[in-house]
C-alpha cells in the first residue's frame, strides 16, 4: 500500500508539478515546446519577464514563446494533465491551526462563517465564545485521516521534557507525567489522564440534564408571561373601549379629555409591558446560551475530551449561572384598570358632567421562585419586640391603673373631689383609646 502511494506521489512531482510554483497543476496551458504552466502562473510570468507582453521564453526549455493574438487564454489547456488529475484525485487537505498556530497541530475543522482552521483543542473555546449562541454554528469537519487522539494540546511535561503528559494530579488540578508522580507529586491524589477525562464526561452529563431543567422551567415562565401579556392587553383594551364608548355621547372637549384617559392608560400599559419584556429578553438570553452548551456537549466526540474544553466549560458555565442567578426570584409588578363612569346633570342651563375616573390596582407576582431562608438578626428582634404598637399597648393598661388607683384614693380622702376625678378618667380612657385606634387605622 506504501509503495503504490509513493509511486503516486512521484508521479505528481514529475509530470504534474508546476515549473514555476513547483505545486500541482491548477489549470495547466501548454506551450508550442510542449510544456505545460499554471494559467495563473503564465500570466504573472509574461506580465514580468517580457516589455511587450507578446515574447517570452519558456521556463523550462527557454524557448521563445509568441502570445497567441487573443492574449494567454488562447494557449490550449493540457486535456493530458487535467485527465491525469482527475483519475488520481486532489491532495489531501493539511493546515495548521489559525488560533493557537502550533505547527504541529493539524486543524481537524472548519469555521465557514469565520474562514479560519481550527484543530481539535481550539475549537471548544471557539463555539463558545466566538459565536452568537442564537445562530447555528456553520462548522465543517476536516477528513485529515488518523491524526492520535491527544487528550491535551499540551505534549511534554514542562518540568521532564522528555516525558509526555500521561497522568492526572487531582490535588492540583493539573496533567503530569511519570516523574512528577514519583517525585513533588508523590503523595497528591492522582489518576490517568484518560480517567479523569472518562469522570469529567460524566460531569458533563450531569451538567447537560441539568441545563436542560433550567431550560423547561424557563419555557413554562415565558408561556405565563405571554398569557399575563395577553391578559394586561385584554384588560387594557376592554377599558380603553369604555372610555371611548362614554367619550362619543359627549363634545370635542370632552372627546379631549377621553383622549388623555387613554393616554394614561397606554403609559402605564407600557410601564406594565416593560418589565415584562425585559425580562423575556432575559429569560430568552438564558435559553439561547443553555441551548448553545447542550448542542456543544451533545456534538462532543470521544477525541474531543481535553483539558482546555474543561476550561472553556467552566468559563462558559459562569456565565449562563450569572444569567440564571438574575431571573431567579423575579418580581414583576403590574397595574390593572377599573373604569367607573360619571354621570351627566342638567338643571335650567347649567350643566354639570362628571365623566368618571380609572382606578388602578397594582399586582405583583413572583417568577422561578428559588425559597431562601430568611436571617434573623438580633436588632431585628428588638426592633418587633419594642415597636411603637407594643409599646402603646403596655402604657395605656398601665396609665388606666395609675388613674384608677389615684381616683380611689381621691374617693377615700377628699370626698368632694370625686366627680373631678371620674371625669378625668373618662378623658384620660377617651384620648387614650382614640390615640390607639389611630394609630392602628394609620
Amino acid at each position: 500500500m506504501m509503495k503504490e502511494e509513493e509511486k503516486i506521489e512521484r508521479l505528481r512531482e514529475r509530470i504534474l508539478q508546476c515549473p514555476i510554483c513547483m505545486d500541482e497543476y491548477n489549470d495547466p496551458r501548454i506551450l508550442p515546446c510542449h510544456h505545460s504552466v499554471c494559467f495563473q502562473c503564465l500570466q504573472d510570468f509574461v506580465r514580468h519577464s517580457s516589455s511587450s507582453g507578446r515574447l517570452f521564453r519558456c521556463p523550462q526549455c527557454r524557448s521563445d514563446i509568441c502570445v497567441p493574438r487573443g492574449g494567454i487564454k488562447d494557449f490550449p489547456p493540457n486535456f493530458y494533465v487535467n485527465c491525469i488529475q482527475d483519475e488520481l484525485g486532489s491532495k489531501p487537505y493539511f493546515s495548521t491551526c489559525n488560533v493557537c498556530e502550533r505547527d504541529w497541530l493539524v486543524s481537524q475543522y472548519r469555521c465557514v462563517d469565520c474562514d479560519i482552521d481550527i484543530c481539535k483543542f481550539c475549537i471548544h473555546e471557539h463555539k463558545l465564545f466566538k459565536h452568537d449562541p442564537s445562530k447555528t454554528l456553520n462548522i465543517m469537519r476536516i477528513e485529515t485521516g488518523n491524526m492520535g487522539t491527544g487528550m491535551s494540546s499540551q505534549k511534554q511535561c514542562t518540568e521532564h521534557s522528555e516525558h509526555i503528559l500521561s497522568m492526572f494530579c487531582s490535588t492540583c488540578n493539573s496533567a503530569v507525567c511519570i516523574d512528577c508522580i514519583l517525585q513533588s507529586h508523590k503523595s497528591h491524589d492522582t489518576c490517568t489522564l484518560g480517567k479523569k477525562l472518562e469522570h469529567a464526561r460524566e460531569f458533563l452529563q450531569k451538567e447537560m440534564d441539568s441545563i436542560n431543567t433550567s431550560v423547561r422551567s424557563v419555557k413554562k415562565t415565558v408561556e405565563e408571561l405571554d398569557k399575563l401579556s395577553t391578559d394586561i392587553k385584554d384588560n387594557t383594551t376592554h377599558c380603553i373601549k369604555d372610555v371611548r364608548k362614554q367619550a362619543r355621547d359627549l363634545t370635542n372637549t370632552i372627546d379631549q379629555i377621553a383622549e388623555q384617559q387613554v393616554k394614561v392608560m397606554t403609559t402605564i400599559e407600557l410601564e406594565n409591558l416593560t418589565p415584562i419584556n425585559n425580562y423575556k429578553k432575559s429569560l430568552v438570553d438564558f435559553t439561547n446560551k443553555a441551548h448553545s452548551v447542550c448542542r456543544f456537549l451533545e456534538d462532543l466526540q470521544e477525541d474531543d475530551m481535553s483539558l482546555e474544553l474543561l476550561e472553556c466549560y467552566a468559563q462558559y458555565k459562569t456565565n449562563v449561572d450569572a444569567i440564571r442567578e438574575s431571573i431567579h426570584n423575579k418580581n414583576i409588578s403590574v397595574k390593572k384598570f377599573t373604569f367607573k363612569p360619571g354621570k351627566f346633570y342638567s338643571w335650567k342651563d347649567i350643566n354639570v358632567f362628571k365623566f368618571g375616573r380609572t382606578k388602578t390596582e397594582p399586582n405583583e407576582k413572583t417568577f422561578l421562585h428559588v425559597p431562601s431562608e430568611p436571617k434573623r438578626t438580633f436588632r431585628g428582634t428588638l426592633k418587633s419586640i419594642f415597636s411603637i404598637q407594643n409599646i402603646i399597648l403596655v402604657l395605656v393598661p398601665t396609665f388606666m391603673l395609675i388613674t384608677i388607683s389615684r381616683i380611689c384614693a381621691l374617693m377615700s380622702d377628699e370626698t368632694d373631689r370625686f366627680p373631678d376625678a371620674i371625669c378625668g378618667l373618662f378623658l384620660f380612657l377617651y384620648i387614650s383609646l382614640s390615640a390607639a385606634v389611630s394609630y392602628v387605622k394609620g
